[in-house]
């Protein structure tokens, strides 16, 4: 379909009009009458109106293109404003560290927890643990899958000794490996958490977290920061 410009290029030729001429009507120089018919600039609502009764243009014609104009300019803001929303949506969510947020919740790690008394490992079936869900047992401890986020378990000893174990995974940590022992000094019984982990640079890190075992038979080796 045609556009206005070219409607009045048209009918100004049909009339036997230069733009000279043109303007001199409207009382406009011979540029705007240019710049109308190249699409520069459009004419107002008045002189369409003069325009169309001096060169005969046919009222659908103006009409038509003007609407389909406007669908078009309708349908490029229908498609543009959701793309600018998603953009802007984008951009905010890399400003805050989303995609790297993303990376590390979409990873996850394996952790290996043993326990050791006095030195010697304690085999599995001779205790317990609670609070992490896909625990499975080995000969040696139990394994389970970690993510980021808090880690956090208990451990029931076959002295009914009940101890709180875990860290806080705030790197998303691979291969962690989570070792406790149990010592006796002088009739009194201490804890020692060792989380050795992997991080995302492959790095090797170890954190230690102990306690003294008290009277109710309870211990809290949980580490609360990443450091």
């Amino acid at each position: 379909m045609k556009s206005i410009g070219e409607t009045i290029r048209i009918y100004r030729l049909k009339a036997n009009m230069t733009q000279e001429d043109l303007g001199k009507k409207l009382f406009v120089t011979k540029q705007a009458v240019s710049k109308w018919e190249n699409g520069k600039t459009l004419s107002d609502i008045e002189t369409i109106k003069n325009l169309v009764e001096l060169l005969n243009i046919p009222h659908d014609e103006v009409l038509g293109n003007s609407l389909d104009q406007t669908r078009k300019y309708k349908k490029a803001v229908k498609i543009l404003i959701p793309v600018l929303v998603l953009s802007i949506l984008l951009l905010l969510f890399a400003a805050f560290d989303g995609f790297d947020m993303i990376r590390r919740r979409m990873q996850s790690g394996v952790a290996i927890i043993t326990l050791y008394e006095n030195g010697s490992l304690v085999k599995s079936d001779q205790y317990r643990i609670k609070g992490l869900s896909d625990i499975k047992p080995g000969s040696n401890g139990y394994s389970f899958d970690i993510d980021y986020g808090e880690v956090k378990g208990t451990i029931t000893t076959s002295q009914n000794e009940t101890i709180e174990f875990g860290f806080f995974n705030t790197n998303n940590w691979h291969n962690v490996q989570i070792s406790i022992q149990i010592t006796t000094i002088a009739d009194k019984r201490y804890v020692i958490q060792t989380v050795t982990y992997k991080t995302d640079n492959d790095q090797i890190d170890v954190l230690e977290t102990n306690a003294e075992i008290n009277e109710e038979n309870c211990a809290s080796v949980f580490r609360k920061g990443a450091s």
